[in-house]
């Protein structure tokens, strides 16, 4: 598909294909190639996917536009080079799309007023299914606490994610996040006061007020 969303094709020349499924592009050949020849038998297969482009905000550390790629797959190649469809190993499973966990851990991590309860997603609806955009709130602390993956749903490109602020601070939901990969290993503080280094230190996540104050090197003698 070349930068304007074309392919070109025998005996039709430039077919646009931007914005529609697959199916949607199969209907549209097929109407198209009947004028050329009979009885068109015409399947459409995605060869290689190009990254996703979405955007989260809201209650998250770096808020913006994100790139998210697809796992790499086995590619099964006959001796002249042709690309095998019907055997081939290059096939798309659920285990491959980018999925909203894997974009929350893109953004440094969550902010402690983050309502992962009521996750917003925004979606371009398909022109078979009316075009315009799709709504959906997402619960991913089912994720988080019972392992429900049905809310881990796939990522589609021009996604826009929002992580709503949380009325209130749920602090049984703030460590269930911080216990995940969701995010990073490591926060970074200031201490200060009568302490043997103070300064920033670089400490992993769930750190104690104690094992910081260890990692300044203890408390001084007459500490308050």
């Amino acid at each position: 598909v070349n930068p304007n969303g074309e392919l070109l094709l025998p005996e039709i020349g430039f077919f646009s294909v931007k914005g529609n499924t697959t199916q949607e592009i199969k209907s549209q050949l097929l109407e198209k190639y009947e004028e050329v020849i009979i009885n068109p038998k015409i399947e459409v297969t995605i060869y290689k996917y190009r990254p996703l482009n979405i955007y989260v905000g809201g209650e998250v550390n770096r808020p913006g536009l994100y790139k998210l790629d697809y796992n790499k797959v086995n590619l099964d190649v006959r001796e002249n080079n042709e690309f095998d469809f019907a055997n081939s190993g290059n096939k798309i499973t659920p285990n491959n799309f980018p999925k909203l966990f894997d974009a929350l851990q893109k953004v440094d991590g969550l902010t402690n007023k983050a309502d992962l309860s009521s996750i917003k997603i925004v979606r371009k609806n398909s022109k078979t299914l009316g075009g315009g955009t799709i709504k959906a709130n997402i619960n991913l602390i089912r994720l988080i606490k019972n392992g429900d993956q049905s809310q881990n749903i796939r990522l589609f490109d021009g996604d826009y994610i929002f992580i709503p602020e949380s009325e209130n601070i749920l602090l049984d939901q703030i460590i269930d996040i911080n216990r995940t990969n969701l995010n990073p290993r490591e926060i970074r503080v200031f201490i200060t006061g009568n302490v043997e280094n103070p300064g920033s230190k670089n400490l992993r996540q769930n750190t104690s007020l104690v094992e910081a104050i260890m990692a300044a090197g203890g408390k001084k003698n007459s500490t308050g």
